[in-house]
């Protein structure tokens, strides 16, 4: 198996032969997670997966493979990495029992690096339509895809550990785990995902975020306008090529709306993540250029 990477300047491509693993879900694949390109490349572990056939790794992204944590990723074909989306869903539609109505909710498709408004009031399905974004849910039909691959096609332990390495959740409510420090909880994502925890990393973004010197206290311990930079970081802290903000500003008055607005949109630029912010928040609706409005969207299928 040969796969192409950029050379550490990146002004070429590295010819890299790897072994294969045969995996009883029928495919050949590795673990990996993005680093950004300004990252070391000086590791020897840094490819891409790939099938029989070649491919190429853009220029702008570097893949790191932990060969120890070998899983069943189904392979991303290399125009389908290439291609610009990071985020998109068809026919997506979701049924919590057998005799509740469908919703349905229309096509979304998001670039790379790209922000993405879901607007709606309540109960027109935003929530469970974040929640099938980041697979906790599952759709009756359709498809939810980041960056080429189908959720659909993940469970169990694969399902987590490639959302707990892919998707960054910033929730209404900040969920700590109160007997731990703010950094030990920044810490939990990559133990949730077997990697190595970069608290060096995690203590840069609280610094960023202006709650630096909480690195060490409780949770409780912190204002509610700390916990919410806190649960950002804890949202990007593992790179994550897709954040997603569950209403961010609902209870925030106009000052606090903008400046958290400001941080999430810078973070996730400094990340490279691509921004999906659900929300019934009005405020918000001519900030963003795409934008997708639910009230009229999520119905219910007769």
């Amino acid at each position: 198996m040969f796969v192409f990477l950029p050379t550490p300047n990146g002004t070429g491509n590295d010819r890299i032969q790897l072994d294969t693993i045969q995996l009883n879900a029928g495919f050949d694949a590795f673990f990996w997670q993005p680093i950004t390109a300004s990252s070391s490349a000086k590791n020897d572990d840094t490819h891409q997966h790939a099938n029989n056939d070649s491919c190429t790794v853009s220029k702008q992204t570097l893949f790191k493979i932990h060969t120890s944590k070998l899983i069943g990723y189904p392979i991303i074909p290399s125009d389908v990495v290439n291609s610009g989306i990071m985020i998109e869903t068809s026919n997506l539609s979701f049924r919590y029992s057998a005799d509740s109505p469908e919703l349905t909710f229309p096509d979304l498709s998001c670039p790379t690096g790209e922000q993405l408004l879901l607007l709606g009031d309540s109960g027109c399905g935003k929530t469970t339509l974040l929640h099938l974004l980041c697979g906790i849910l599952k759709p009756a039909q359709g498809k939810v895809l980041i960056n080429g691959q189908d959720l659909g096609l993940l469970t169990g332990k694969n399902l987590d550990r490639f959302r707990g390495t892919h998707v960054g959740l910033v929730f209404q409510r900040s969920h700590f785990v109160q007997s731990l420090s703010v950094l030990e909880n920044l810490a939990l994502p990559y133990f949730l995902t077997g990697q190595t925890a970069d608290l060096d990393h995690a203590q840069s973004l609280l610094d960023t975020l202006g709650v630096g010197h909480k690195a060490k206290s409780r949770p409780q311990d912190l204002s509610v306008g700390e916990q919410q930079r806190a649960s950002i970081a804890r949202a990007l802290v593992h790179r994550p090529a897709v954040l997603l903000a569950d209403e961010p500003t609902s209870a925030l008055d106009d000052r606090s709306t903008q400046a958290v607005l400001n941080l999430l949109e810078e973070q996730a630029a400094q990340a490279g993540a691509t921004l999906i912010i659900v929300t019934h928040d009005q405020r918000l609706k001519d900030r963003y250029d795409r934008k997708v409005e639910l009230e009229s969207l999520a119905i219910l299928a007769s």
